[in-house]
């Protein structure tokens, strides 16, 4: 098999997996059950991964990795900077649409298992760091164009909008007659129009 058809299988094999994860929890899925669903062999799906942990590892790997293609392809912050553009990169975080829904209960499912496996917990880790970082940049862009008030503590402002956007994300699957796209979205420009900017 060439290395482009086995990569293919793979990721085949990891989005099948997230999507299990997501609709049935971690507990139902098997490798024997992405087998079924997949139309691969148990042995084939194996071959692919060192271990338990390094099958979840690289689920979680997949799932940055289509988030951060999603992100990429909206080319935010390269032309005229916006409060639109930030609005827009903000709303990535949360899970307003089907696909970002199972990835986001997949995710969930996964960091669930840090006490379980040491290379989850650091890999959670890596990724909040990473999230972290890039919301404290974005916040940088938008105080150096005037949209964000200069007198924000950047790491402060990050940690407590980035709580506030795992909070109503959490909230979304607990009470969604509530918490409706529409209305995650007017929360989340309150949020920032009420904290972050110059003129509200």
């Amino acid at each position: 098999m060439s290395n482009k058809m086995s990569h293919s299988k793979k990721q085949r094999i990891l989005q099948l997996s997230a999507n299990l994860i997501s609709k049935e929890g971690l507990s139902s899925v098997s490798f024997r059950k992405i087998a079924n669903a997949s139309g691969f062999t148990v042995g084939s799906i194996q071959n692919f991964f060192k271990s338990q942990e390094n099958f979840y590892i690289e689920i979680m790997d997949f799932i940055e990795f289509c988030a951060v293609q999603r992100a990429e392809k909206l080319e935010l912050f390269q032309h005229d900077i916006s409060l639109d553009d930030f609005i827009l990169y903000s709303e990535q975080q949360l899970p307003l649409d089907n696909i970002r829904k199972t990835e986001y209960k997949a995710w969930s499912a996964l960091v669930d298992l840090s006490n379980t496996y040491p290379q989850i917990r650091q890999k959670s880790q890596d990724l909040l760091s990473k999230n972290y970082n890039t919301m404290e940049k974005a916040i940088d862009l938008m105080k150096a164009v005037n949209i964000f008030s200069a007198e924000l503590n950047t790491f402060n402002s990050a940690s407590i909008y980035y709580s506030f956007l795992e909070g109503l994300s959490q909230h979304s699957f607990v009470m969604p007659e509530r918490y409706s796209c529409s209305y995650m979205k007017e929360l989340n420009r309150i949020f920032i129009t009420e904290n972050f900017c110059l003129v509200k």
